[in-house]
């Protein structure tokens, strides 16, 4: 039996329109897995089978667990399903206690479209199937239980009333063949059964995966019916001779009609993956428009519905469109996040650089210290209901404005009323002056003015405006200049802050528009006087007298707002569909950009340093323009599309806060990285944050750890755990000491520092930063590495090469290793040491037995380009005569050669730039001479072009993924990038940017879910990047929590 509904669910029900009496009934009584909604004139009849062949249905072993539980929920099989004839009580109120309690009672509604489900009852009314469809609605809120089943003579390019105005597509399982007679039924059995099949798949939750087996039940099913045919016939074969021909032929049609049932299943499938991988590709498009406007994590939430998620029940094919599309999104991603709200939420104010915020609900305000609710103070309030609110230039005080005016002025500290007013009806606005201790409240048209003394708490000066002449008072207000200054009737008047009387004026003449902003210094009021027809132009007024100083420039486009860059160079103008730049030195217009949303305000963010514009509106959206260049950098969209009051940048300047009437905070970055994570160290001087990472001296990555080990100025060396994102001090800052000139880690926790003078230091977890657990004099390093679990490999800057134990930290030694020679490089791989001597010999050394398993003499025309494995197991080595090699490491020998298609230019060099061979030792990336590059599958010879990101793009460094199926290129240009490739295909992922990483070096993690990218300058950088769909699927789900709204799955079509 079925639980009372919830009180909470019983309100919203009734809400909604349900009856008492219905809901009593409801939440009691036989539950279904489904309800049989159907009209009687014309289907009756497959209502009855349908009915049947559920009830009847003998689970296949396979499935024969899940089902059983099922039906044990409702009581059995013969409770599968509802159909009004089997459970019609006489008595009682049909339709509250039968009928629809019923209904309520059934996890799925099949819909029986025939076309009499179409028809009205007399009077016009509603006929049960509406009734029945828009109860279902109600009560479970979720289209998706529905089910259609079309009858005979149904139409399907439509569908009843309440389902049409939720969407015009709906699932639908094809029945209109259906026949009363039982023999054409059984004939036919095979184009039923795949129906009947996806009908149990709804009721019983069943996987598309697992569809085939419900389709070899109904052929088991048959297969039964015929050998008790076979069985029967054989028992009267002799005089049943006719009987048993009869049943041979139609045992030949029973297999028919399994293989045709077959056929049509796998067309259905077909069709099926063909109309999802149509939606992926439509859904995957508008992602892409969305992150265009700035509307990442919308974007995202978006294409998640395109991608399969078993977890989620979305069963669909994968298509690459989808998943690059994702990859744009979160590259393109600026939000950090949103602050959460408190519940009752109603206003916020904030103190205009992200230090205080304060938020308030109709009885509480909430004050905060920063992005973080740690140390949040709660205070009780009376005043009631809130439109917005004021926070004094101090913090201290709080100004409340209700829906209808009243202003409230409130000590944070005290909590108590300072002062109170009645407003000037809705719109009212207040401005606090002389440093927090007046207010000024002016109304929404700003035709009354009033002062108010806080102190007092009395009102001390009030002042009319006409704005007789039609035209909007506009106001230049502005606390810290003690400015008050109104266009009113074709004058621009200065008001006192201590009465409102006027301190001087200035006659505007033939104007439509008007715009106002203060300079830098405070000396000078910038106007816009625009017109309709002629050019308008600037006028520069002193900020004191009003006199005009200069005039300058033409304005074509309309002054509905300006705003002056911090280092008083560009004016910006926001006119009729756009902004002008001006040049503020020589009054020229610098550029124009156009919006395509009405920009509601603006502001040059970025502190003294950065003259970017940003212009935001009543729709969330937010545009970042470079003036200087007239382009479009950046675009933001708050995702509850609320209209943007402020943007407050962020003390540390790595970003702003956008702060909508929502009311909602969201946090956004300057930079479009964010979603990669960056690791670094600060740059403090004298207890200061200089605001960029501290630098590295040199650096060392473990691919098999996923550690970076890093010395830093001052030769602080640290290990950086990218799994975990944990940072361990290895050794303590001491800038006196010897320069550090290499470091390289080992497995546990064991660290090697190499110092410029030569002496060789061993660090360990367990013997802590201060002091090294061994030492020992050597000579300078041109190269150090990890060559197996408690040795490094060295080349001092001389060439002689040698081998560090450290097995005991506290006595290390060094065995030189005279076989490689002079090396003029030199590098470790997994057990492998490798020497390139000035003559061109390569030597590969084994660490286990130090002996030497590769001894190359120098190629024809010179090395140009080699690589290793890092598993040690092959060589690959590349001559400038464009011939590659490609060496089994154990053995010595030469597994394959390849020779590289010539240059394109006849002069041009040839070979290869960079290689990199794949784990599975069947893909080779190859860099070319003249840039192109090109994968290589080693066991067909056939090789793939990568179209690079950027026009004349040069790869630079490769590296494939651990499993072989990525492949990401650092790529310069003009700009400089990580492309991110798929394997497969060719086709590009990711394009990330490296603007603030112009040293990077690559590697790949180990886990295949990301590449890193090391800078000299400071950063560590991990970018996602996933080998696995599922992992992917499983990050943006992490990461990107957000889901679409009903309505939005309907806008798009998905539901």
């Amino acid at each position: 039996m079925n639980e009372a509904i919830p009180v909470t669910e019983l309100e919203r029900l009734q809400a909604a329109g349900l009856s008492p009496k219905l809901l009593q009934h409801a939440g009691e009584g036989q539950p279904f897995l489904g309800f049989i909604s159907y009209r009687r004139g014309d289907a009756l009849p497959l209502a009855r089978w349908l009915r049947d062949r559920i009830t009847s249905f003998r689970a296949p072993p396979e499935l024969k667990e899940k089902i059983a539980a099922i039906d044990g929920q409702v009581g059995g099989p013969q409770n599968r399903v509802f159909l009004d004839l089997s459970y019609q009580k006489p008595n009682v109120d049909f339709w509250d206690e039968h009928i629809a309690a019923s209904l309520c009672r059934s996890r799925t509604l099949l819909l029986l479209q025939t076309p009499s489900v179409f028809e009205k009852i007399d009077g016009g009314e509603p006929n049960w199937c509406e009734r029945e469809i828009e109860t279902f609605l109600k009560f479970f809120g979720d289209p998706s239980r529905i089910l259609v089943v079309m009858g005979p003579g149904a139409p399907i390019d439509r569908f009843p009333a309440p389902l049409e105005r939720i969407s015009a597509r709906w699932d639908w399982i094809d029945l209109r063949f259906f026949s009363q007679s039982p023999l054409s039924r059984f004939r036919y059995a095979g184009q039923y059964d795949p129906q009947v099949a996806k009908i149990l798949a709804k009721i019983f939750d069943i996987a598309d995966g697992d569809l085939p087996i419900l389709n070899r039940e109904f052929v088991r099913a048959r297969a039964r019916v015929r050998r008790n045919l076979a069985v029967a016939a054989g028992a009267a074969i002799v005089g049943l001779s006719g009987l048993a021909t009869w049943a041979m032929i139609e045992r030949g049609r029973a297999v028919a009609a399994e293989q045709l049932a077959i056929q049509q299943r796998d067309e259905a499938v077909r069709q099926r993956n063909a109309a999802l991988i149509s939606q992926s590709r439509y859904l995957a498009k508008a992602a892409d428009d969305l992150v265009a406007a700035g509307t990442t994590r919308g974007a995202v939430a978006l294409v998640r519905e395109a991608l399969p998620d078993h977890g989620q029940g979305r069963d669909r094919p994968l298509v690459h469109d989808a998943i690059a599309s994702a990859y744009k999104a979160i590259f393109a991603n600026h939000e950090r996040g949103r602050l959460p709200m408190p519940e009752g939420a109603a206003a916020i104010a904030t103190n205009g650089v992200a230090g205080r915020i304060v938020i308030a609900s109709a009885d509480k305000i909430y004050i905060r210290q920063g992005l973080t609710t740690e140390e949040e103070r709660v205070l009780q309030h009376h005043f009631g209901a809130l439109a917005r609110m004021v926070l004094s230039p101090d913090g201290e005080r709080l100004a409340m404005i209700g829906p209808g005016g009243s202003v409230e002025v409130r000590d944070l500290q005290s909590n108590t009323t300072v002062a109170s007013h009645k407003g000037e009806g809705a719109g009212t606005r207040v401005t606090f002056l002389r440093d927090g201790t007046r207010l000024l409240v002016t109304s929404a048209t700003q035709k009354i003015l009033r002062l108010i003394d806080l102190a007092s708490g009395k009102e001390i000066a009030s002042r009319g405006l006409s704005g007789s002449n039609g035209k909007a008072i506009v106001s230049l207000i502005e606390p810290q200049a003690d400015l008050l200054a109104f266009i009113d009737n074709e004058e621009l008047i200065r008001l006192s802050i201590d009465d409102l009387t006027d301190t001087a004026r200035f006659e505007i003449k033939d104007a439509d528009e008007y715009a106002m902003a203060l300079s830098g210094d405070k000396s000078a009021i910038y106007l816009a006087a625009a017109k309709v027809i002629l050019a308008g132009q600037f006028l520069v007024l002193d900020s004191k007298t009003l006199t005009v100083q200069r005039t300058f420039g033409k304005i074509i486009w309309g002054a509905k707002g300006m705003e002056i860059s911090p280092r008083w160079n560009i004016l910006a103008l926001r006119g009729l569909g756009g902004v002008d730049f001006y040049d503020i030195k020589d009054g020229d217009r610098i550029s124009h950009v156009t919006a395509n949303f009405a920009i509601a305000g603006g502001q040059f963010l970025g502190g003294s340093t950065n003259s970017d514009y940003f212009g935001f509106g009543s729709d969330g959206a937010i545009r970042r323009w470079t003036p200087e260049l007239g382009t479009e950098t950046a675009a933001y969209m708050s995702i509850d599309g609320g209209t943007i009051q402020q943007l407050d940048p962020l003390k540390d300047g790595s970003g702003f806060l956008s702060i909508s009437d929502r009311p909602s905070i969201t946090n956004w970055a300057y930079e479009t990285r964010n979603i990669s994570k960056d690791y670094s160290t600060p740059f403090v001087i004298n207890g200061m944050d200089m605001k960029f990472p501290l630098p590295m001296e040199t650096f060392d990555f473990s691919t098999s750890r996923d550690e970076v080990t890093a010395t830093y100025t001052g030769n602080l060396v640290q290990r950086w755990n990218l799994r975990t994102g944990a940072m361990k001090i290895v050794k303590q800052s001491a800038p006196k000491e010897p320069a550090i000139g290499r470091v390289t880690g080992l497995p546990n926790g064991i660290s090697v520092v190499s110092r410029v003078s030569g002496e060789i230091e061993i660090y360990s977890d367990a013997g802590g930063t201060a002091q090294p657990a061994g030492a020992l004099k050597f000579e300078p390093l041109k190269y150090l590495g990890e060559v197996g679990p408690a040795q490094a490999f060295l080349v001092t800057t001389s060439g002689a090469a040698a081998r560090l134990d450290v097995s005991t930290p506290s006595a290390p030694n060094i065995d030189p290793l005279p076989g490689l020679g002079q090396c003029a490089s030199g590098v470790a791989i997994k057990g492998i040491a490798a020497c390139l001597t000035a003559e061109g010999h390569m030597r590969l050394l084994r660490n286990s037995d130090a002996r030497i398993v590769i001894d190359l003499p120098p190629p024809q025309g010179g090395v140009q380009s080699g690589y290793i494995t890092d598993d040690g197991t092959r060589l690959v080595v590349g001559g400038n005569t464009g011939r590659v090699v490609i060496y089994d490491v154990a053995e010595g020998k030469v597994l394959q050669t390849l020779n590289l298609p010539p240059p394109k230019k006849p002069d041009a060099p040839g070979g290869a730039r960079a290689i990199t061979l794949a784990r599975d030792n069947i893909h080779m990336a190859v860099a070319l001479s003249d840039g192109a590059l090109k994968i290589y599958d080693l066991n067909t010879g056939a090789a793939r072009d990568i179209r690079l990101y950027g026009r004349n793009s040069l790869p630079e460094q490769m590296y494939f993924s651990p499993h072989s199926r990525l492949l990401a290129v650092v790529e310069r240009s003009n700009v400089k990038v990580l492309g991110i490739y798929n394997v497969e295909d060719g086709s590009r992922i990711a394009a990330i940017s490296l603007s603030n990483q112009p040293s990077a070096k690559l590697f790949p993690l180990s886990n295949g879910r990301g590449f890193v990218t090391v800078d000299p300058a400071g950063r560590i950088i991990v970018h996602p990047a996933f080998e696995e769909s599922d992992d992917f699927i499983a990050y943006l789900a992490e990461e990107f929590p957000d889901r679409l709204t009903p309505a939005q799955k309907r806008f798009y079509f998905i539901e």
